[in-house]
């Protein structure tokens, strides 16, 4: 088949493939490396707040509890499809076997918050990360 995401037109980095689209996501990739597998969505969500985003995350995750105050230090400023997004990098808790690591990023349109979310072992994602930097760099996100 030659369908690709309903909505955003996307270039795919080498060893980054079409995913099962998972209803809310316009946007499902599957990164591959050896065994590992590593996944990319691209949500549009309504607004809501950055912080109970960020906490539902670090739920998936099992990772450690953060307060706001330590979400706000650990967000940092990133470039997506030419315009500031929050991104936050988590990684799972000590009882989490095997150990995931997430990065979050919400990107603001209008009435819209894409979230875009790359988790996968945390070996991977650093492997991957500057490609997925690159890629959301250049998302062509509706206004």
């Amino acid at each position: 088949g030659g369908s690709t995401s309903p909505g955003l037109n996307v270039e795919l980095p080498e060893g980054w493939t079409q995913g099962r689209s998972t209803g809310v996501s316009v946007v499902s990739l599957v990164v591959k490396d050896g065994d590992q597998t590593g996944a990319i969505t691209v949500t549009p969500l309504n607004v809501s707040p950055w912080d109970a985003n960020v906490q539902r995350w670090i739920g998936q995750l099992g990772a450690e509890p953060m307060t706001g105050e330590q979400i706000t230090k650990a967000t940092e400023k990133i470039d997506v499809g030419g315009a500031e997004a929050d991104m936050i990098d988590l990684v799972s808790g000590p009882s989490v076997d095997p150990k995931k690591r997430l990065v979050g990023i919400r990107a603001i349109r209008g009435d819209t918050a894409w979230f875009i979310k790359f988790d996968g072992p945390p070996e991977l994602v650093e492997k991957e990360l500057d490609k997925f930097k690159n890629f959301i760099m250049k998302l062509p996100l509706p206004e």
